[in-house]
């Protein structure tokens, strides 16, 4: 009985060991992962993923090539690329969208400018300086523009330059000012940054995969699940509209709410002061 007990107890604990060491084998994930990336997201969006995900996942190298918007979905579907990366949200046959990170435009001055330091601004206080703007054609240049156009004012440009990091260095050479996106400003940068609230909607940059899952290597598919991890049921986002305002008297006015609650509106869950209905943001919600 001791001979067996010896000779059996390390298979025994030998196969105790196996899911352990099967379930750290399949973690591991190696290959090549090929991102197509515009100048923006490569410099600015990809190496703190990249940087994360390789923490993660260090078998895994990437290859980044330059996203051309007009190229990038030929390559994918011809399975030049794996996924692709732009600030460009748009609706493209065989390929989901993944939401990477959101952003905001700040206006960017030298230390020493008039408006440097303040809290808030206005665009058209802005427009009478010297301008570093994006080059011609690029979708930065053309949100600058249709906003220019739709404030009425007109772009006072001093230079024009590629790149987020070019223009950076021009607003610190004192050049004049700029609009950028707030993810390319960093601590050492010897600018001053000023909120522009409610001149810009939000803004994004999206990942671009094929649909066809088929087609996803374990990289790709740990990579998608990495910058844009799935939803659970419970915590599906839609849209949540308003509750209806109370019901109002002959007169068009809201009843009376007494300050214990009761009334008209105590029926539909609402106390205190009536309010007229705002716009909510969207809520999580059970499926």
């Amino acid at each position: 009985g001791r001979s067996l007990y010896r000779i059996a107890m390390p298979l025994v604990e030998g196969m105790d060991a196996l899911h352990g060491a099967f379930a750290e084998r399949r973690s591991r994930v190696s290959g090549i992962l090929r991102v197509a990336a515009g100048q923006s997201s490569a410099a600015f969006i990809l190496p703190r993923v990249i940087h994360r995900f390789r923490a993660r996942h260090p078998g895994v190298r990437f290859r980044i090539s330059r996203n051309l918007m007009g190229e990038a979905p030929r390559l994918l579907r011809a399975r030049e690329v794996d996924v692709f990366f732009s600030g460009e949200k748009t609706n493209l046959a065989d390929t989901d969208r993944y939401l990477v990170t959101s952003f905001d435009f700040v206006l960017i001055t030298p230390p020493d400018h008039p408006l440097a330091g303040r809290e808030a601004v206005d665009l058209e206080e802005v427009s009478p300086y010297p301008a570093i703007v994006p080059a011609a054609g690029t979708p930065s240049r053309k949100i600058g523009e249709l906003t220019a156009r739709r404030l009425g004012i007109e772009i006072n440009v001093a230079v024009e330059a590629h790149g987020w990091g070019a223009i950076k260095r021009y607003v610190e050479a004192g050049l004049g000012v700029s609009i950028v996106p707030d993810f390319c400003l960093a601590e050492q940068d010897r600018v001053s940054v000023i909120p522009l609230p409610g001149h810009f909607r939000e803004r994004g940059y999206w990942m671009y995969a094929h649909t066809d899952r088929s087609r996803w290597s374990p990289a790709i598919e740990r990579f998608v699940h990495f910058v844009s991890p799935p939803t659970p049921p419970t915590q599906r986002v839609v849209p949540f509209a308003p509750p209806p305002p109370p019901p109002r008297n002959r007169d068009g006015r809201f009843p009376r709410i007494d300050e214990d609650g009761t009334g008209a509106a105590a029926a539909i869950g609402v106390t205190g002061r009536h309010r007229a209905p705002t716009e909510h943001p969207a809520l999580f919600v059970t499926d």
